[in-house]
């Protein structure tokens, strides 16, 4: 699935970590430290928001808007809380998207590749 709007935030992400950190993030997720960059408030709350809009919407659209208020009462109204763990949410989404597109175009490739070798 890609991303709508301009893809600012995934592409800050995608510039941010290598593949194999991505990999890791899509099976620990950013609660386990992988996130270096998106670890601190300090961090997470200026890309909150600069990309508000594209993160919301996204895990509101992938996720559903419930998801997000239930973010809000789990962060118990602490705005901060908030925006933070939506940050690492919208992050684990991306890395996912990311593994999971890759392992779609080998997948692909396997194919092809197989039926070359059939003619």
């Amino acid at each position: 699935m890609s991303f709508p709007h301009d893809n600012e935030a995934r592409l800050d992400i995608e510039d941010t970590y290598d593949y194999e950190t991505l990999e890791k993030i899509s099976n620990e997720g950013c609660n386990s430290g992988l996130c270096s960059k998106h670890n601190l408030y300090a961090e997470t709350l200026p890309f909150f928001d600069k990309h508000e809009d594209e993160i919301v919407s996204e895990v509101a659209e992938i996720l559903g808007f419930k998801t997000l208020v239930d973010i809000f009462k789990g962060a118990e109204a602490n705005l901060d809380r908030y925006r933070n763990d939506v940050v690492w949410i919208f992050i684990e989404m991306v890395a996912c998207t990311i593994v999971r597109e890759k392992e779609e175009k080998e997948e692909e490739l396997v194919k092809v590749l197989m039926k070359e070798e059939e003619e």
